[in-house]
């Protein structure tokens, strides 16, 4: 299933699509969660006890820049979606 308005117009069709896509390992904290995230650790420093488990998380990203160089970002699982209009 593709987001709404995937590709959509002859315009969109014609320009170059980029494909990204991610693994990353699923990681587990016992103690300190998210100060080892920045710019939490920069600014009041952090610990944290964690550890990675044999499972992933998967994210792909397939992109065809619109003409007006906005952005829209839609999460499959949640069905959202979010806008970023280029300034």
């Amino acid at each position: 299933m593709r987001p709404k308005g995937y590709l959509a117009g002859p315009s969109a069709a014609s320009r170059s699509m980029t494909i990204v896509r991610a693994k990353a390992p699923l990681r587990i904290s016992f103690a300190g969660g998210g100060t080892d995230v920045s710019p939490y650790p920069e600014e009041r420093g952090g610990a944290v006890l964690n550890c990675t488990i044999s499972r992933y998380v998967y994210a792909t990203l397939e992109a065809t820049p619109p003409e007006d160089g906005s952005v829209s970002v839609t999460s499959l699982d949640y069905n959202l979606s979010v806008n970023y209009a280029k300034p």
